[in-house]
């Protein structure tokens, strides 16, 4: 009687959906109580210049004036956050925002806000797909390039998806924690799943959209040691570091702001890519087209934390290898201070804006550069034509262990 009582599958579906929006509802409260004390974000002036149901495109910086010189032209560069919580994440604090530096870095930096909206209802097509296209067309009116997109957890899965089912669009893809493929060996959501399959199904039944505590708590269940451990150790850590433990509050406070998902949505993550793998399996289908690896024909940066049992190497590698127009990298990052859970520490960390976001900027650059001419044999080889040394990986185990807590890049393919 008491397993089966305790057993979510086995009370009413609103008495599950009731209990999941009043952990929101306290959730949010906890969250705007931080920030009445001090721990809101401190974020840079935007301006939107698109808006769909369901999301808004905002851009950073003045707004253009007349045509720009071919020498001012900047790189445009799109951000997709997870439509989990809120975009802020990518731009915390001055001296934690990923927009801030690539600003500071000469690109021109536009962002996906996914709003909580009830017009928002729809599912990959328009997340993956017809929001992100609207996102891009607005960018390039207001800075023609060739765009480059970061995404981070789920926004980085969604980005990927978008850059597979438009080549012609997109010249680059950033990647932070994002799970690409969901088999055997990828992860703790697949063990998850697995023991509730029909999970996103009922959950994302009904119109109303799924709350964001419902994710909370799958990711509690599957990862206990990241949400729940490691927000311990870093408070710990960072108790007589004034500006760490001022970064770990502003994130605290983040993780408090619950984000409704649109059922279809839901249904269409938990269940097609998370429980079905069917994009890296090359059976998704978005606007009644099908996108697969193959499709990816873009150079990518994908950043992951070795020590990450959440999102391992594993759930980058076999989409990133399926694809053989696509020039991957790997890099990886990890054992950051001051970040609450090493997840969001690409993104908010003080090492990852010293070491990895640079290096992230300079691919950006030498990817997005205009080809350089080859010289003719009288001339002889150019300093900017000559090939550049690269880095060698550091491929023994031993030697990972050692740089776990360092940004490394690993090349994934020749």
């Amino acid at each position: 009687m008491t397993e089966h009582a305790a057993d979510p599958a086995a009370l009413p579906p609103w008495m599950v959906d009731l209990g999941f929006r009043l952990a929101d509802r306290f959730r949010q409260s906890q969250g705007a109580w931080l920030e009445a004390l001090g721990h809101g974000p401190v974020t840079t002036p935007a301006r939107e210049i698109a808006r769909a149901p369901g999301m808004r495109v905002l851009a950073y910086g003045p707004a253009p004036h007349g045509k720009a010189e071919p020498e001012a032209a900047r790189t445009p560069v799109l951000i997709v956050p997870a439509p989990i919580k809120r975009h802020y994440i990518w731009d915390l604090e001055p001296e934690a925002s990923v927009v801030a530096r690539l600003m500071a870095a000469g690109l021109a930096v536009h962002l996906i806000e996914w709003l909580d909206e009830a017009e928002a209802m729809g599912g990959l097509d328009d997340y993956a797909g017809r929001l992100i296209e609207i996102a891009a067309e607005a960018v390039a009116r207001e800075c023609p390039g060739p765009l480059v997109l970061l995404g981070h957890s789920l926004g980085g899965t969604l980005a990927t998806i978008f850059a597979a089912g438009h080549a012609a669009t997109v010249a680059g893809l950033v990647l932070l924690e994002a799970p690409l493929s969901f088999g055997p060996g990828t992860g703790v959501f697949a063990a998850l799943l697995a023991r509730d399959p029909m999970a996103p199904e009922r959950l994302g039944a009904g119109p109303a959209p799924v709350p964001g505590s419902v994710l909370d708590a799958a990711s509690i269940a599957a990862a206990p040691g990241t949400f729940v451990g490691e927000p311990f150790r870093d408070m710990l850590a960072t108790r007589k570091h004034g500006a760490s433990r001022a970064t770990h509050m502003r994130v605290r406070r983040w993780a408090f702001d619950e984000f409704q998902m649109p059922a279809r949505l839901f249904v269409d993550v938990v269940g097609g890519l998370y429980r079905d793998d069917l994009f890296a399996r090359g059976l998704l289908v978005v606007n009644g087209q099908p996108v697969r690896p193959e499709g990816l024909a873009c150079p990518v940066l994908a950043v992951v934390d070795p020590a990450s049992d959440l999102l391992p190497a594993a759930a980058v590698r076999p989409v990133l290898e399926a694809a053989p127009r696509c020039r991957a990298r790997l890099v990886e990052h990890g054992g950051e201070v001051g970040v609450l859970f090493q997840h969001v520490g690409g993104l908010v960390g003080r090492r990852a804006h010293g070491q990895l976001w640079p290096e992230i900027i300079s691919w950006i650059q030498q990817e997005t550069a205009p080809a350089i001419p080859a010289a003719s044999p009288a001339q002889g080889p150019t300093q900017a034509s000559a090939p550049k040394a690269t880095r060698k990986p550091q491929a023994t185990k031993k030697t990972r262990a050692k740089k776990a807590a360092s940004s490394s890049p690993l090349p994934l393919l020749p």
